[in-house]
C-alpha cells in the first residue's frame, strides 16, 4: 500500500462443507506502517490510525 510492502499475519477461520471451503482472515494494520497519516479534516472529522482488515473467501473444487 502506498508503494510500500509489509508482511501481515491474519486470522483465519474456515470450515470445510462438502468439497467447498469457506470462511474469513482478519488482520489489523496501521496507516503509518506504510507512511500514510492518518485523514484529519480540520480536527473535525479524524479518521483512526488503525485499520481493520476483513477477507471472506470461498474456495470450491473444480
Amino acid at each position: 500500500m502506498h508503494g510500500k510492502t509489509n508482511k501481515e499475519v491474519f486470522d483465519v477461520q474456515g470450515k470445510v462443507v462438502g468439497k467447498t471451503i469457506t470462511g474469513t482472515a482478519t488482520s489489523t494494520i496501521y496507516m503509518t506502517d506504510f507512511g500514510i497519516q492518518p485523514p484529519n479534516l480540520a480536527n473535525i472529522a479524524i479518521a483512526q490510525n488503525k485499520v481493520l482488515i476483513t477477507l471472506t473467501f470461498t474456495a470450491k473444487e473444480a
